[in-house]
């Protein structure tokens, strides 16, 4: 009987080094029955060189997958538009597109880009055993797929949402993340075969998480994005925003850019596609602002003003497009076609039509305190939701409608019956500061509002898991963690425990005021827990 020598016979990490590939996604290949292994003496598995060239070969992947969902070749069928070709497979192949005058350099150059590789992925880790381990996730890439698109207060990291949904649920099942942001929970359940619901009070998250979990074709977008530039080329009556401030926050110059844009945005009719291009012009409208980058609260750097900042809109706004283009080719190639995502603009304390017990599998990163004092979504939002006119008249400020945005409750609210530990830091807090004690038991009111909820629309024995941070309040830890837990208990969930992980990669302030007192601050939150919940 003939064997195969041994210099045709490789390790695992070798196989994976053959393939381009990471030595976990062979063993998942191996699982699936895409290669196969033989096993030495000592236990030890070896691949056949041949046959992985020869897998590579007729492969009709340009390369070897890495997304789990992609390991069904008889009936994973990808959108008509995803083209597939060799390992070269750039994002547009140039005789497909006309270089003209009004195409600018950097379209050309997203035009003859490579397409990135599959192999920048979530599981970098060296094995298995360490990413099962993993939960800090620091030196992992989070902007991978339409992560990227957006940047966005206190984003929850893909790699726990996969992780735990590839735990706590199955494919075809629903997952719902009741405080979805903008829309990590969403974008991770399509590439990993879910459907999924996510619901959220900001109509810019809402606005982003739609655009991150709709798949589009590549080659539209740069043909749209050509369409764009030559329209703000030629657009010359504009409309002056209507919103007030504009000026401070705005050059003149700019502002006359950004509404000649905007205008060129609007002209596009395919909403999805419209959509897309808003997401890039609100990340833009932050870039080209007055405000400082690195804060969640609007505030005029001051040193912008001594600079005579003078940013290019147009091509702040091309860099954004290559981005996300690129960042949606990856998408549209992995996501899973028959994964529906459903964004819901809605209050989750509230009923916002979500049939009860239809939900497999909750999992939620709620904002650690009220927006007023600890991240300020709103404020983070206000100028790109102001320039898209995205805010309901009757709503100035979206952080007054968020967790904990009125403070008008009784600090003897019966609330603080159903936990010991909240009553305590109530009490602690109150005596300190009455009116903050306000603004922390409206939190935790409007919390255990979002827990019933949760339990009204959770199947019986499935999970809710909630992502908190205890946050720091007049020098007390509020130990939000072990509230929700027994706040949780009220309501027939059965705590299952609590995870604690480093915060390496949020986009998180290193200090906050947790006294809310001028020039006082502290470090923000370096742990996060990871509170699982059952219902029976």
């Amino acid at each position: 009987m003939k064997t195969d020598s041994l210099t045709s016979m490789l390790n695992t990490k070798q196989a994976a080094r053959h393939l381009g590939v990471s030595p976990k996604t062979i063993y998942r290949m191996e699982e699936k029955g895409l290669i196969q292994s033989i096993r030495t003496p000592g236990g030890q598995r070896r691949f056949n060189k041949n046959t992985l060239d020869k897998y590579l070969q007729e492969s009709k992947s340009f390369s070897a997958p890495q997304n789990p969902s992609r390991y069904k070749t008889n009936t994973f069928h990808k959108p008509s538009f995803v083209k597939e070709q060799s390992a070269k497979y750039s994002l547009f192949s140039l005789p497909e597109i006309e270089p003209s005058a009004n195409i600018s350099k950097l379209q050309q150059q997203i035009a003859v880009r490579n397409f990135r590789s599959h192999k920048q992925h979530y599981d970098s880790a060296l094995d298995l055993f360490k990413w099962i381990d993993e939960w800090d996730f620091k030196t992992y890439k989070t902007k991978t797929y339409t992560h990227g698109f957006h940047t966005y207060p206190a984003m929850f990291i893909p790699q726990v949402a996969r992780k735990l949904i590839q735990v706590f649920s199955h494919e075809g099942e629903t997952v719902c993340d009741i405080f979805c942001g903008s829309g990590t929970t969403l974008v991770e359940s399509s590439l990993l075969n879910r459907n999924s619901i996510g619901i959220e009070l900001n109509p810019l998250a809402v606005l982003i998480a739609k655009v991150k979990t709709t798949p589009i074709d590549p080659k539209t977008l740069t043909n749209s994005l050509q369409a764009i530039v030559t329209d703000y080329k030629n657009v010359k009556n504009i409309s002056h925003p209507k919103f007030t401030n504009v000026d401070f926050w705005f050059s003149e110059t700019v502002i006359k850019d950004l509404a000649r844009l905007k205008q060129a945005i609007q002209n596009i009719s395919e909403e999805n596609i419209r959509n897309f291009f808003s997401v890039c012009f609100s990340e833009v409208v932050r870039i080209v602002s007055f405000t400082r980058h690195k804060e969640f609260k609007l505030f005029r750097d001051k040193s912008k003003l001594e600079k005579s900042f003078h940013p290019n809109v147009i091509n702040e706004f091309m860099k954004m497009c290559e981005n996300n283009i690129l960042g949606m080719k990856e998408y549209v190639y992995d996501v899973t076609p028959n994964a529906n995502a459903k964004i819901i603009l809605g209050d989750s304390t509230k009923d916002n039509g979500t049939p009860a017990s239809s939900v497999d599998f909750i999992i939620t990163s709620p904002p650690y305190g009220d927006s007023r004092t600890t991240v300020a979504y709103g404020q983070f939002s206000r100028l790109p939701a102001q320039w898209l006119e995205l805010l309901p008249p009757h709503i100035k400020d979206i952080d007054k409608e968020l967790l904990g945005g009125k403070n008008n409750i009784n600090l003897k609210d019966p609330i603080l019956d159903l936990s010991e530990t909240l009553k305590l830091a109530i009490k602690v807090v109150s005596d300190r500061d009455k009116e903050r004690a306000k603004d922390v038991l409206s939190f935790y009111i409007d919390l255990f509002k979002a827990l019933q909820q949760a339990y009204k629309i959770l199947k019986p024995k499935k999970y809710f898991c909630l992502i908190v941070g205890n946050r720091t309040v007049k020098e007390l830890v509020l130990k939000t963690d072990e509230i929700i837990c027994e706040l949780a208990e009220k309501i027939d969930f059965v705590s299952q425990g609590i995870l604690y992980r480093n915060i390496p990669n949020k986009r998180m302030p290193l200090r906050n005021s947790p006294t809310n007192e001028p020039g006082k601050t502290g470090l923000t939150m370096q742990k996060e827990s990871i509170v699982l919940l059952k219902k029976l």
